[in-house]
C-alpha cells in the first residue's frame, strides 16, 4: 500500500506558474509564497444543543424517528439481512451512550467537500462540533447556505476566505462572497492554512469530495496530500472518509456469507442471466489469511 502511495505521489503532477513539480514535491517544498494566503472567517450558531432525545434521529418514509424508534427500524433491517447484525450493536452503544457520544463541543472537523449531500456538516453543527469548511470558491448561494446553517445550530463554523476579508469581519454576505479553496489548485495552500487553524484542538479530517471521470482520482489524491501534510505536522489529527458500493473494502466472513446469500435467489440468478452477467454480477471476494490467522475478505466493488 505504501509503495502504490509513493508512486502516486511521485507520479502525479502539480502545475503552478507553468513549472511542473511532482505531488510530493509540491507539498514538500514552500510553494505557499505568502504565508497567509487565506484570511480565516468564524461563525458561531445562536441555538442552543437540541435534547439528546432528538438528537438520535433518522428520517425514513415520510417520518421522523427517534431514540429506540430508530433502533427498532435498525433491529427490522439487521433481522432482514438489509445491514449486518453490527450496525444495530453499534448503534444501540451510542444511543446507550449518547452523553458521551453526542459531546462534540471540543471537538474539530474538517470537512473536504463541506457542501456535499451525504456529508455530515449539518449533523456536526447540530452536536455542538466546530466545523471547518473547504469548499469550492465563487459559489456565494452555497456558502451563504452553509453560513446560515452555522447560525441556526450550536456549532462554530470556521471558513477560507480571501485576504481582502479581516478575520473580524462579522458581515456574512461578504464572507459568502469571499470564501472558499480550490482543493485541486490550492492544495499546498490548503495544508498550510489548516496546520494553524484551532490549534488548541486535535482535528478530523474527512473527506466527501466528487467529481466525474479522472476528475476524481486527482481530487482525492489531492485531499490525501492535504491530509498527509496535516497529519505530519499535527500528530493527533484523525481522519474519516465516506466510502461508496463501488470501492474496496475489507469484510468478514459473516458479510460475504450475508451476500453471497443473496445470489442463491431465483430472481436475483434469473436477471443475471438475462443479462448475460450485466446485473447483479456478485462483487469479488478474495480470502486472506493473517500472521495471526484471522480471516477476512477483499470485497472489491469495482469489477
Amino acid at each position: 500500500a505504501q509503495a502504490g502511495l509513493d508512486e502516486i505521489y511521485s507520479s502525479f503532477e502539480f502545475i503552478r506558474d507553468g513549472k511542473v513539480y511532482s505531488l510530493y514535491e509540491a507539498m514538500e517544498n514552500d510553494l505557499v509564497t505568502i504565508p497567509d494566503f487565506f484570511s480565516t472567517a468564524t461563525v458561531k450558531g445562536t441555538l442552543g444543543k437540541p435534547p439528546l432525545e432528538k438528537m438520535f434521529h433518522m428520517h425514513y418514509r415520510g417520518q421522523d424517528l427517534y431514540g429506540t424508534q430508530v433502533l427498532d427500524q435498525i433491529k427490522k433491517w439487521s433481522d432482514f439481512g438489509t445491514v449486518k447484525p453490527d450496525v444495530y450493536s453499534a448503534l444501540t452503544r451510542v444511543l446507550e451512550n449518547s452523553n458521551e457520544f453526542f459531546k462534540l463541543s471540543d471537538r474539530c472537523f474538517v470537512l473536504l467537500g463541506a457542501s456535499s449531500e451525504m456529508g455530515p456538516f449539518e449533523i456536526l453543527l447540530k452536536l455542538g462540533a466546530t466545523v471547518v469548511a473547504i469548499d469550492l470558491p465563487d459559489r456565494p448561494a452555497v456558502w451563504n447556505r452553509l453560513i446560515q446553517t452555522a447560525l441556526n445550530s450550536c456549532g462554530t463554523l470556521i471558513l477560507p476566505v480571501s485576504r481582502e476579508i479581516p478575520e473580524d469581519c462579522q458581515d456574512l454576505s461578504a464572507i459568502a462572497q469571499h470564501a472558499g479553496a480550490n482543493i485541486l489548485t490550492q492544495t499546498p495552500e490548503i495544508a498550510q492554512w489548516l496546520l494553524h487553524v484551532a490549534p488548541e484542538k486535535d482535528i478530523c479530517i474527512g473527506s466527501y469530495t466528487y467529481l466525474d471521470s479522472d476528475l476524481f482520482v486527482r481530487i482525492a489524491v489531492a485531499g490525501d496530500a492535504i491530509a498527509q501534510k496535516v497529519l505530519k505536522n499535527r500528530p493527533n489529527t484523525n481522519l474519516a472518509f465516506l466510502s461508496s458500493g463501488a470501492d474496496v473494502f475489507i469484510v468478514d466472513e459473516e458479510a460475504v456469507k450475508m451476500a453471497e446469500s443473496r445470489m442463491e435467489k431465483l430472481w436475483h440468478v434469473l436477471i443475471n442471466k438475462l443479462s448475460f452477467g450485466r446485473y447483479l454480477q456478485p462483487n469479488t471476494h478474495e480470502l486472506f489469511v493473517s500472521e495471526s490467522g484471522d480471516r477476512f475478505y477483499i470485497c472489491d466493488g469495482k469489477n
